[in-house]
Formats: C-alpha cells, sequence, structure tokens
C-alpha cells in the first residue's frame, strides 16, 4: 500500500515490508495488550482496496490523571486515495466510538508542522492546537500537537 509512495509523511517503516512484518508484529505481541501503551491499528478500504490505516495508541489502564480517559490516534492514506475525505470520514467514525464506546475524555493527535494536510484535517474535525503545552516557541517545535475533547466533539 505505501511501497512506492514518496510522501516524507508516511512513516518509513510502512514502506518496506520486512519493516512492516516487525511493525505488526510488535502491534500484536505488544502494543494490543500493554497496560500503559496499548494500540490498535485499522485500515481503511475504498472499493475493496486498502485506502488507508488509523492508529490508536497510548490506551491506558493507568487512573492517575485520567490517564484512561484519553487516548492518541494517527492516519496514513495510501497516494491514489488521498484528498478525497476518506481519511477524514474514517477519522470522524474513529472520534464516535472512541468517545460513545470507549468513554474517551480527550483525543489527541500530532503531527510535523509541515504537514498541512494531516493539520487541515485534524483543525476540520474540530481538534484544537495545544503546542503551548508542549513549551518553548511554536517555531521551535518539530510537531504541532492537537486535541479534542468529548464536549467538543459532540457539539459539532
Amino acid at each position: 500500500m505505501f511501497a512506492s509512495d514518496t510522501n516524507a509523511f508516511v512513516d518509513e517503516r510502512f514502506k518496506t515490508p520486512g519493516e512492516l512484518r516487525q511493525y505488526v508484529q510488535y502491534q500484536l505481541e505488544y502494543a494490543w495488550y500493554s497496560n500503559r501503551r496499548g494500540g490498535c491499528d485499522w485500515f481503511f478500504l475504498k472499493d475493496g482496496r486498502p485506502a488507508g490505516v488509523l492508529h490508536l495508541y497510548d490506551l491506558s489502564h493507568d487512573e492517575t490523571a485520567g490517564r484512561h480517559r484519553r487516548c492518541t490516534i494517527g492516519f496514513a492514506t495510501s497516494a491514489p486515495f488521498r484528498r478525497q475525505g476518506l481519511t477524514r470520514e474514517a477519522t470522524a467514525h474513529l472520534l464516535t466510538h472512541l468517545f460513545d464506546v470507549f468513554g474517551m475524555e480527550q483525543v489527541w493527535s500530532y503531527t510535523r508542522r509541515e504537514n498541512t494536510a494531516a493539520i487541515g484535517l485534524l483543525e476540520s474535525l474540530r481538534f484544537e492546537n495545544r503546542d503551548t503545552l508542549f513549551g518553548g516557541e511554536e517555531k521551535e517545535l518539530v510537531y504541532r500537537y492537537f486535541v479534542i475533547s468529548r464536549d467538543r466533539h459532540v457539539g459539532r
């Protein structure tokens, strides 16, 4: 799905079969069962073809500071399916599921500062910029950090 993708924002591990196998193995053996850093990935399809992947991670059973009520998401879209609204639709469904079924209070996401497509997608879903929580001036940060609360999502 990403083997020949030249997009700098697609995780390099997804571009080579060996590294992708290692990533999948890690997800199956560690992340799925981790008490503090659990996670799961889902592929979304278009006309039966893999169009992209949604990442859900930082799932925690740790109740300190409400950590069990927040998680982090990410996404990657295969080149032929970009700019069609598929990732936005898939992410919107994931958010609804996270708030309504998993009982999350906050969902976090981050992306490289120059990834304007991802930033636009997050902003279109009503995520708020939270760069200030990570210190430093904005120009010093490599990533942009975003969060959406249950109330903000429901108030769409």
